[in-house]
């Protein structure tokens, strides 16, 4: 009310009660806003077409029949499986989300979210795939390459979308974690595509109230592990090389021996696609964090902390950390005094 702004929080399932919240009230906003125009077919909302004469008592049957399962899926996998509609949602969206502990990556991942989250990573690429010319007279329909004009010919982002582009209805959503909590799960590697390996998995970003200051033993602690990421990640590839050298002499040598064929697909299922490489060394940007681009900070731990110790408190100690406490203090400050 009057230009104010409101904030939630959850710790532990606190945050997966915020999630599910924020979940219903995406899906209530998005069914009162349409989507598209007339002249964009991939994402116009089209009306149901009323059932013909004499089948409104089966369309009844079938609504009927059906109810439970609508529910069930209105909000998608990424949202509660409720078993009765929410007829309220907030009225409000909030400025800032935090979670702390939380385990929401869990509840994802057992939802199957991470298949709906590539679902919209697909239909992004789709909807910008539509923008894109197809000849040069649809260059010259948009205004670049006509022979009557000196100006360059439009630039098309043809990389891959990476991110999924899902979001919830929040100014921006951080899911803060000590990384020796046993509960805390990351949500990032969800909303990257199914097949990048763990190993290329952007490290999550260090909390810090002003998003910039990094102490000293961190940042040292940060090189190290990345050098042992790259030196880690060149040895898996030698062994899997090798591995794979192995096995494709194994499966000629018993071809050849059974006079059959020697190619290693032959009655094999589908593999599972393997996306190595495609994060690797790009700067990712999650539209689900708002303005950061980051959904995952990570606490900064001291310069003596044992992580395995830590383990014991880690759960119960987010509101009497410092940094978790300044980074409240500062991010609902008006933004004049910060």
């Amino acid at each position: 009310q009057d230009g104010g702004k409101m904030s939630l929080m959850g710790h532990s399932l606190g945050s997966v009660i915020v999630w599910d919240v924020l979940s219903v009230l995406r899906e209530s906003l998005e069914g009162k806003a349409p989507r598209g125009t007339a002249d964009d077919p991939i994402r116009i909302d089209v009306p149901p077409s009323p059932p013909p004469s004499g089948d409104e008592s089966r369309s009844e049957s079938a609504s009927a029949a059906t109810a439970g399962l609508d529910v069930l899926q209105g909000t998608k996998k990424w949202g509660p499986p409720l078993h009765k509609k929410m007829d309220k949602v907030i009225p409000f969206v909030p400025d800032l989300t935090i979670f702390l502990g939380s385990p929401v990556g869990l509840f994802l991942t057992l939802r199957g979210a991470h298949s709906a989250f590539d679902e919209l990573r697909a239909v992004a690429e789709a909807e910008r795939a539509s923008l894109i010319p197809c000849d040069d007279e649809e260059v010259e329909v948009l205004g670049g390459g006509s022979g009557k004009s000196n100006e360059p010919p439009p630039v098309f982002n043809l990389s891959p979308i990476i991110c999924s582009p899902f979001a919830l209805p929040t100014g921006s959503l951080y899911n803060i974690f000590h990384p020796s909590d046993p509960v805390a799960y990351r949500i990032e590697p969800l909303l990257l595509p199914e097949g990048v390996p763990p190993s290329e998995f952007p490290p999550p970003a260090f909390l810090s109230p002003d998003g910039k200051t990094i102490r000293l033993h961190t940042k040292a602690r940060q090189v190290g592990n990345e050098l042992f990421r790259q030196f880690g990640g060149l040895s898996s590839l030698i062994g899997k090389s090798v591995e794979s050298s192995a096995e494709s002499a194994a499966e000629a040598d018993r071809a050849t021996r059974e006079g059959g064929d020697a190619s290693p697909m032959k009655g094999g299922g589908a593999q599972r696609q393997n996306l190595s490489g495609l994060v690797r060394d790009r700067d990712v940007s999650f539209r689900l964090g708002g303005p950061s681009g980051r959904v995952d900070h990570q606490l900064q731990l001291g310069v003596i902390d044992n992580e395995y110790v830590s383990a014991v408190s880690a759960h119960s100690s987010y509101f009497g950390n410092e940094d978790v406490v300044d980074f409240i203090i500062h991010s609902t400050k008006p933004a004049g005094e910060r």
